[in-house]
């Protein structure tokens, strides 16, 4: 099988199964990043290539979350759950056509190291997509798409196969705006392109891992009656519910700001 056949016969297959975007980045190009990417070749020597596809936020979901953030929560919900399905899909198609699949997660699960402190992911899906070409990285670094702007999530497959890489995209979609920066409500977002990713934790996962921790703080602090209480708060029904849904999304006012592949 030609190498061109194989790369379009993968793009129609997760197109099928519900990608909205995919691209291919070359194995030996992500390497160059080094770090996490050293681990990737100790587990996969044979990798060659990074399958990376994106499904798209639903824009109307995402307006409402500073009346009620239940409703862009579920809906990113559904679309990692959907990212997942597209995932085992398109691994399974490789795997029957005799390749090595290796899939990364785009949320959880991550490493809870001393070093990462569950903020990092194996491996950058972002870098992933840029350098197979399907956006670029903006100032909040999160990647910026032509069709939908940062409202995307995305997911990488390092794989044997040999398909065929994608090229960057020579594109400044932040060239004189900062709505991201202006619309982040605990300033996480630099006027150079950093984002203080511990700023922004402390804001969007307040009663992930963040809020689970200063609970337990104050839990050892207290008398049994003020223990009483605290497990009669609904802050820590929140924790619960949270806990028991895997989404701990608390803010979504950067997505929200950029006009980029924004529906009119």
């Amino acid at each position: 099988m030609k190498q061109i056949d194989l790369t379009d016969q993968v793009s129609k297959e997760l197109c099928r199964l519900g990608a909205d975007l995919a691209g291919v980045a070359s194995f030996e190009t992500m390497q160059s990043y080094g770090g996490q990417w050293s681990q990737v070749k100790e587990i996969l020597p044979d990798a060659r290539s990074v399958l990376v596809f994106g499904v798209r936020m639903i824009d109307s979901t995402l307006a409402p979350a500073k009346k009620n953030i239940r409703v862009p929560q579920y809906s990113t919900m559904c679309l990692y759950e959907e990212l997942d399905r597209i995932s085992f899909g398109i691994s399974r198609y490789l795997d029957d056509s005799g390749y090595q699949v290796m899939p990364y997660s785009p949320y959880l699960p991550v490493e809870m190291g001393k070093e990462s402190m569950g903020l990092i992911g194996d491996i950058s899906h972002c870098h992933t997509a840029y350098e197979a070409g399907l956006g670029v990285l903006g100032k909040s670094r999160l990647l910026l798409t032509e069709r939908f702007g940062p409202r995307i999530r995305i997911l990488s497959i390092v794989t044997d196969a040999p398909l065929r890489p994608g090229k960057r995209l020579e594109k400044d979609y932040c060239h004189k705006c900062d709505l991201c920066i202006k619309a982040c409500p605990v300033g996480a977002i630099g006027n150079d392109g950093t984002v203080d990713v511990l700023k922004c934790a402390k804001e969007i996962l307040k009663l992930g891992l963040p809020g689970v921790v200063q609970f337990v703080k104050g839990w050892v602090r207290s008398s049994d009656d003020e223990k009483q209480a605290m497990i009669k708060d609904p802050p820590f029904w929140e924790i619960w519910q949270n806990l028991t849904s895997g989404i701990f999304y608390y803010c979504f006012e950067c997505l929200n700001a950029c006009p980029v592949g924004k529906r009119k």
